[in-house]
C-alpha cells in the first residue's frame, strides 16, 4: 500500500503542475510526465525502482482503459461515406512511416543503451516495435482542436477518420510485430509455423475481445451505480491483462510455442464491439469521458516515473532523428494516399499536418514494450516517449494552422478571452434597431449601431451609445466596427444585405450569435445554413403569444427565462445519422429529445425512433448540452452558434 499511496499523492501534485504548464502553452501531458520524472528513482526518489515494479498493475489498468477508448471511438457508421479516402490515406501513412522509422532506428540502435550490445536479433526486434508504435496518432488531441476551432468539412472529417482508424491499425501492427520480435529473440519455430500462430493469435484476440465486450456490456446494463460500473469495467480490463499474461507464461508448456495474445488488442475489440453491436454505446462513452482525466493523469505520471534519465540523456539525438524521419514519412504517405483517393492536390499536400500529434495509444504501446520485453523494453520505451513528447509539442500548432488554411476553422470571436463587457453590433437605422440598441445598452452591453451613410434617423437619446456611419458592407466595415470582439451581430436591413453581413461575420470572425429580421420566407434556408437565428416579423408575435398561452413553461425555457436551460430545434444535417435509432446516439446526460418534426408531421420520440436527414429534433437541456447535440446532428452544415442567450 505504501507505493500506491505515494503514487496517489504524486498524482495530485501532477494535476496541478500539468494545469500550470498548460497555461504556458505546453501540452498537458508534459506536466504529468515532468512530475513523474521528478518523483521517480532518478531524481527525488519518491518512487523507488522496486516501487515502480510493484505498481505495474496500475499500468495495466490504464492500458486496458486506453484500449477500450480506442475501440469506442470507432463508430463505423459515421465514417462510411468517406471510407475510401480514409483507407487510402491510412494505408499510405502506414506503408511509409513504419518501414522508414524501423530502418532509421535499426541503423541507430547501437547508440541506445541496453539494445546496441545485444546483437542483431534484438536490434531488429526493437526496430520493428518502434516502427509500429510511431505510426500511432492522438484522437483525443485532434478532437479537442476540432472543437476548439469549430472546424468541420471534408478535410476535417478525413483527418479525424484517419486518426481514429489509425490507432486501431497500430494496435494490430504492434501485436504482429510483438510476435515477430518474440520469434527473433527466442528462435522457437520455423517462419511458416510462426506465421500460422500469429494469425491464430490475432483471431483468438478478436474472439476474446468479443467475450470481454459481452462482459463490459453486462456490467454496464446491470449496474446503475456510476462508481461501481466504472470499477467493474476497469476490473474487467485488468483481468484481460492478467489472463493474457497467464497464457504467455503457460503457452509454451501447453502447445510447444510461445502464445502471445495482445491484451491491448483484446480491449480495443471489446470497445469496438460494445460501440457498434450493443445498445450500451452511450453508457460506455459517458463512462470513458468521465474517468479519462483521472486515468490519464495517473498513466502519464507513472510513465514519467518509469523513464530512465540516463538513457534519455544518451539518446536524445536518436529521438530527434526519429522525429524527423517520422515527419517526412507522414508527409509522403499522406500525400500519396490523398492523391490515389482523388482528393484535391492542395489539400493532399497539407494533409500531413493533421497526423503529427501523438499521445495515449503511442505511450500505451511504449509501456507495453517495457512490460513484455523487460530486458531492454524500458530503454526502447524511453526513446519512444521522447519522440512522442516532441510530436505533442509540434503537432497541435500544425493542426490548428492547417484547419485555418483550408478554411474549415471558424474559431469563436471571443477565443482570446472575455474582457468583462458584452459587445453587440446592430445594422439598421429605424425604430426597432434603436429600441434594441437602447435596451442592450441599459443592460450593460457595449453596442455599436451601424447605419448607412445616406439614411436619416432620430437621435436615440442614449449617452454612450456609439453610432457609426458606414458607406458599404465589406469586411473592412466589420473590422472598423471591431466585429472580432462582438458576441452578437444583429442585422435589420434587407435580406440580401443581411445575408452579406452574416456571411462575412461567419467566415472572417467566427461570431457565434447571428440574428436577422428576414423579409421573405424563401430566404430562410440560406440563413439557416450559416446558423443564423431568423425572426419573421409577420408571424413572430402571434406565434409567441400562442405558445405562451398553450405551453407557458416550455416557452419560458425557449426564451431563456429558465436559468441555464432551454429548448432548441436542431436539424439533422449529418448524413451519417440517417437511419440511426435515438438509443444508439451518445447524447449528453443533460439533454432530452422531446419530439421530432418530419415534413408536416410531428412525432413523439422513443428509443427506437430512427432519424432521417432533414428531420427537425426538439431537444431540452442545458445550453452546453444543446451545443453538443447541434455539433453531432448538424454535421457539415452545423450551426456554429451557442444556444446560451447570455453569450
Amino acid at each position: 500500500m505504501g507505493p500506491l499511496v505515494a503514487l496517489l499523492l504524486i498524482v495530485l501534485a501532477s494535476r496541478e503542475i500539468g494545469g500550470w504548464l498548460r497555461r504556458t502553452g505546453l501540452p498537458l501531458i508534459s506536466g504529468f510526465l515532468l512530475c513523474g520524472v521528478l518523483a521517480g528513482p532518478d531524481v527525488l526518489g519518491l518512487l523507488s525502482t522496486s516501487a515502480v515494479e510493484r505498481l505495474r498493475f496500475v499500468d495495466q489498468i490504464a492500458l486496458a482503459f486506453i484500449g477500450l477508448a480506442t475501440g469506442a471511438e470507432l463508430y463505423l457508421k459515421e465514417y462510411l461515406d468517406r471510407i475510401r479516402p480514409i483507407l487510402w490515406v491510412t494505408f499510405g501513412i502506414t506503408a511509409t512511416t513504419m518501414p522508414l522509422v524501423a530502418f532509421a532506428f535499426y541503423r541507430m540502435s547501437g547508440a541506445v543503451p541496453g539494445i546496441g550490445g545485444l546483437g542483431g536479433g534484438t536490434m531488429l526486434a526493437a526496430a520493428l516495435l518502434a516502427g509500429s508504435i510511431l505510426v500511432a496518432r492522438s484522437p483525443s488531441s485532434a478532437i479537442a482542436i476540432v472543437k476548439e476551432l469549430r472546424a468541420w468539412g471534408p478535410f476535417t472529417r478525413l483527418g479525424l477518420g484517419v486518426t481514429v482508424i489509425m490507432d486501431a491499425v497500430v494496435i494490430v501492427l504492434f501485436a504482429i510485430n510483438a510476435d515477430l520480435a518474440d520469434l527473433l529473440l527466442s528462435g522457437h519455430g520455423a517462419l511458416l509455423e510462426t506465421a500460422v500462430f500469429v494469425l491464430l493469435e490475432l483471431v483468438l484476440s478478436g474472439v476474446f475481445g468479443v467475450l470481454v465486450g459481452l462482459l463490459v456490456r453486462t456490467a454496464l446494463s446491470s449496474v446503475r451505480s456510476r462508481a461501481l460500473g466504472s470499477l467493474l469495467v476497469l476490473s474487467i480490463g485488468w483481468g484481460t491483462f492478467v489472463f493474457a499474461g497467464y497464457l504467455r507464461h503457460s503457452g509454451f508448456s501447453l502447445v510447444g510455442h510461445d502464445f502471445l495474445l495482445e491484451p491491448l488488442l483484446i480491449c480495443m475489440v471489446a470497445g469496438l464491439f460494445v460501440t457498434n453491436m450493443t445498445d450500451q454505446r452511450g453508457r460506455l462513452s459517458r463512462l470513458l469521458d468521465r474517468e479519462a482525466p483521472l486515468v490519464f493523469v495517473v498513466f502519464f505520471t507513472f510513465a514519467g516515473a518509469s523513464l530512465s534519465l540516463e538513457v534519455l540523456i544518451e539518446t536524445w539525438q536518436v529521438a530527434l532523428v526519429l522525429f524527423g524521419v517520422r515527419l517526412g514519412a507522414i508527409m509522403v504517405g499522406a500525400f500519396l494516399g490523398g492523391i490515389i483517393a482523388g482528393e484535391p492536390v492542395r489539400e493532399s499536400r497539407l494533409l500531413w499536418m493533421s497526423f503529427v500529434t501523438q499521445a495515449g495509444v503511442g505511450l500505451g504501446l511504449a509501456k507495453e514494450v517495457a512490460l513484455e520485453f523487460p530486458a531492454w523494453g524500458s530503454e526502447l520505451a524511453t526513446v519512444i516517449i521522447a519522440v512522442i513528447v516532441l510530436n505533442q509539442l509540434v503537432g497541435p500548432p500544425l493542426y490548428r494552422w492547417v484547419l485555418r488554411a483550408v478554411k474549415e476553422a471558424h474559431p469563436r470571436a471571443d477565443a482570446a478571452g472575455f474582457d468583462g463587457v458584452r459587445d453587440a453590433i446592430i445594422f439598421g437605422h429605424e425604430g426597432q434597431a434603436m429600441a434594441l440598441a437602447r435596451q442592450l445598452h441599459e443592460n450593460g452591453w457595449n453596442v455599436k449601431l451601424g447605419a448607412m451613410a445616406d439614411t436619416q434617423f432620430e437621435d436615440p437619446g442614449v449617452r454612450g451609445l456609439e453610432i457609426v456611419r458606414i458607406d458599404d458592407l465589406e469586411v473592412e466595415t466589420l473590422e472598423r466596427l471591431e466585429a472580432e470582439r462582438a458576441e452578437c451581430i444583429v442585422s435589420l436591413l434587407d435580406d440580401e444585405s443581411n445575408f452579406k453581413v452574416c456571411e462575412m461575420a461567419y467566415e472572417n470572425f467566427g461570431t457565434e450569435n447571428l440574428l436577422v429580421r428576414a423579409q421573405e420566407p424563401r430566404n430562410h434556408g440560406r440563413f439557416h445554413d450559416l446558423g443564423v437565428v431568423v425572426i419573421d416579423p409577420s408571424t413572430a408575435m402571434i406565434s409567441l403569444l400562442d405558445q405562451l398561452v398553450r405551453s407557458p413553461h416550455s416557452t419560458s425555457m425557449l426564451l431563456g427565462l429558465e436559468e441555464g436551460r432551454g429548448v432548441a430545434e436542431i436539424q439533422v444535417g449529418n448524413p451519417n445519422l440517417h437511419g440511426i435509432a435515438l438509443r444508439e446516439l451518445v447524447l449528453p446526460e443533460e439533454a432530452l429529445v422531446l419530439s421530432l418534426r418530419r415534413g408536416i408531421n410531428t412525432l413523439i420520440t422513443h428509443g427506437d425512433t430512427k432519424l432521417k436527414l432533414n428531420d427537425w429534433v426538439t431537444v431540452l437541456g442545458s445550453y452546453g448540452s444543446l451545443d453538443e447535440v447541434a455539433v453531432r446532428f448538424e454535421g457539415e452544415s452545423r450551426t456554429r452558434r451557442s444556444f446560451d442567450p447570455n453569450r
